[in-house]
């Protein structure tokens, strides 16, 4: 009975739910995928809640992080305010106003061009979740990665959450479904929290990954 509820719920909504896994993934219609965040990023940024948001995860990088001499990615900047917190950092984005304010500011990575061993680091702060295919990253660097993303307890959880946003999140995860997910592209779990669900968000875990040896 509970998994004819499960495959009922999948066939209305199209999320397809791995309840063993703890991992849901909805297709996107590419059509209509938003892609433009900077703006809205914009109207967050200063405040005292993203600042607190921003010093946490920079701390988190300092404490978990790569070397001095090695740079960190942002896959999906946001309105590029951890790189501005962060001088040896690099951004990677497909919004065009992020984009151009990357190159502007001399700071844009681009992964299938730039020289990848510079990079001791990559970051995925509320991005993961948008990212159909993140192979080109995780298979490419190979020391740490951080993520913040909603984590979910269940199917329930998923649908009732202002995280469900079809076009836009692509990946559903629980802390154990993240876990497996990152360990299928060969991470192990170093280090994990809540502290941005304490300073004001909903349901967000924080990561810290590291290649397994």
């Amino acid at each position: 009975m509970r998994h004819n509820f499960i495959y009922s719920a999948i066939e209305r909504c199209g999320l397809v739910w791995l309840a063993d896994w703890g991992i849901g993934y909805l297709p996107i219609d590419h059509s209509g995928q938003k892609m433009q965040y900077f703006d809205e990023y914009s109207q967050f940024a200063e405040t005292e809640m993203d600042t607190s948001i921003t010093n946490f995860r920079k701390s988190l990088v300092d404490r978990h992080g790569c070397s001095c001499h090695e740079r960190v990615l942002d896959v999906g900047i946001g309105c590029g305010q951890f790189l501005k917190a962060v001088d040896r950092s690099v951004g990677y984005d497909v919004d065009p106003k992020s984009i151009e304010w990357l190159k502007n500011n001399n700071r844009f990575f681009d992964i299938e061009a730039d020289d990848v061993s510079s990079i001791g680091c990559l970051t995925f702060w509320d991005s993961i979740e948008h990212i159909e295919d993140p192979s080109p990253f995780l298979d490419t660097n190979r020391f740490r990665v951080f993520i913040s993303t909603p984590i979910y307890r269940d199917l329930d959880h998923v649908k009732s959450s202002k995280h469900y946003k079809p076009n836009e999140h692509v990946w559903y995860f629980t802390e154990l479904g993240l876990i497996r997910y990152m360990d299928e592209y060969g991470y192990e779990l170093v280090y994990k929290c809540y502290e941005e669900t304490k300073l004001g968000r909903e349901d967000i875990g924080t990561f810290v990954f590291r290649a397994k040896e």
